[in-house]
């Protein structure tokens, strides 16, 4: 399974993984009626993991604190060798836990930012459009070394 073509101008389809159903419903409200993103929600790592393998995100926006599974090892397990797309789609973390999540961010190439709960929904889309255009040029740096150094 492939993740969707990254697009230039945003995320457009955000999976969102967050076990609290209050939390997932103000962030669905944001980023669908404020962001005009499509969003699938799951409760669980186990749920999204499922939900990945026909879901074309462009995002996966993260809890780290989940029922079954802990937030870092979900991210890690999304882009291992053996997850089922290639490249895997970027992560934020939304925790309540920012310094932990920055630890982990650092040693998990598919995590591109922490927000912090809690977030302002007001503000949340353009939050995630800011990580997406940073990662997107760090993404085209990167290209363009692997290119000049072919």
């Amino acid at each position: 399974m492939m993740a969707s073509t990254p697009n230039d101008d945003g995320p457009r389809r955000i999976l969102l993984v967050e076990d609290d159903r209050d939390v997932r419903s103000i962030v669905e409200l944001a980023l669908v009626d404020l962001g005009g993103m499509e969003v699938l929600t799951c409760a669980t790592g186990t749920e999204a993991l499922r939900k990945l393998k026909s879901y074309q995100a462009d995002m996966v926006l993260l809890d780290l604190a989940l029922p079954d599974m802990d937030g870092v090892a979900l991210a890690a397990s999304m882009s291992g060798p053996d997850a089922p797309w290639t490249p895997p789609p970027p992560v934020v973390f939304l925790t309540g836990s920012p310094e932990r999540a920055r630890q982990a961010a650092a040693t998990e190439p598919s995590v591109i930012g922490v927000l912090a709960k809690p977030f302002d929904p007001m503000t949340l889309a353009v939050s995630l459009h800011a990580l997406w255009d940073g990662w997107k040029q760090s993404e085209t740096k990167r290209a363009r070394r692997r290119w000049f150094k072919g």
